[in-house]
């Protein structure tokens, strides 16, 4: 058996010795780092590959939008819904300027709900381009539209309190644009005769006269509009700004008066409103 000299002297002695015998060594040995080189680059053309598939599998995947106050299922089908955000709010307490996304569902949880109350209301302003909103409440998880495509700007929002614990509200923006909303959460007692919509709220008989005298507030140059709200009914009648506005009711009802200024605030103006009806006996007014 040769030994390891043996092998090399016969390994040296193969080679073909001559004048460029140098720059065949230096070709062979840069043509093995470039095979390593070569080698190296297709590992990590790979690798970043392999890494690019992950992430953008991670990226593709929607997350579930999850809600303290809402069932996965119920969000699942109401489909459009990109994100949602939630409040807890106690009854009788005022929203000012909340921003809602495009495709954002607002939930407003009501807190202190007192035993005699026999609904919850929701009013307020919702200003935006492109105004396009849909309205509706939550109880015990379960959802419940009441208003779809809406595109007015006065928002009006009622939920019925019967034999669950939790309830909710909530506000879902449609369209593209940020919307703003500005108002307030009441609630009704349970009351046949009477219904709490609020200190501001006014009660007018049928046939009477609204009359609104605006000469005594200050800073009206930024009002929008006035609004005079029927409770019962849901609808909204808008002046322009004046300093004396009448308003005849043909029913009777309870109303809201107030202002809207070019910023979105609402001003009440219960304070400045007169209310006259008629009597059948000596068809005289009387004044309140």
């Amino acid at each position: 058996m040769p030994n390891k000299n043996e092998k090399y002297v016969k390994e040296m002695n193969s080679l073909i010795f001559s004048h460029d015998i140098e720059e065949q060594i230096m070709s062979n040995i840069l043509k093995h780092k470039k095979k390593n080189i070569n080698i190296y680059i297709y590992m990590v053309a790979l690798i970043t590959i392999f890494v690019c598939i992950i992430v953008i599998r991670y990226i593709n995947v929607p997350n579930k939008m999850k809600s303290e106050f809402l069932c996965e299922e119920d969000i699942e089908k109401i489909g459009y819904v990109s994100n949602v955000k939630e409040f807890k709010i106690d009854v009788n307490n005022n929203i000012d300027n909340l921003e809602i996304c495009p495709n954002q569902m607002v939930i407003l949880n009501i807190q202190n709900i007192q035993c005699e109350t026999s609904s919850i209301f929701l009013k307020g302003h919702l200003v935006g381009d492109d105004r396009e909103y849909s309205l509706g409440y939550i109880v015990d998880k379960k959802y419940t539209e009441v208003l779809s495509d809406c595109t007015e700007e006065f928002v009006s929002n009622e939920m019925d309190i019967k034999d669950g614990t939790e309830y909710s509200l909530y506000i879902i923006n449609c369209s593209n644009k940020i919307l703003t909303f500005s108002g307030n959460v009441f609630a009704n007692l349970d009351d046949l005769i009477y219904h709490d919509y609020g200190n501001e709220s006014l009660r007018v008989e049928e046939n009477s006269n609204i009359i609104i005298d605006l000469s005594g507030l200050s800073n009206s140059r930024d009002i929008e509009g006035i609004y005079v709200y029927n409770c019962i009914t849901r609808q909204t009648v808008k002046f322009q700004f004046s300093r004396l506005i009448e308003y005849e009711s043909q029913q009777e009802g309870i109303y809201l008066v107030y202002a809207m200024t070019v910023q979105g605030e609402i001003i009440d103006l219960s304070k400045y409103v007169t209310i006259e009806y008629s009597i059948n006996e000596g068809n005289g007014i009387i004044g309140l």
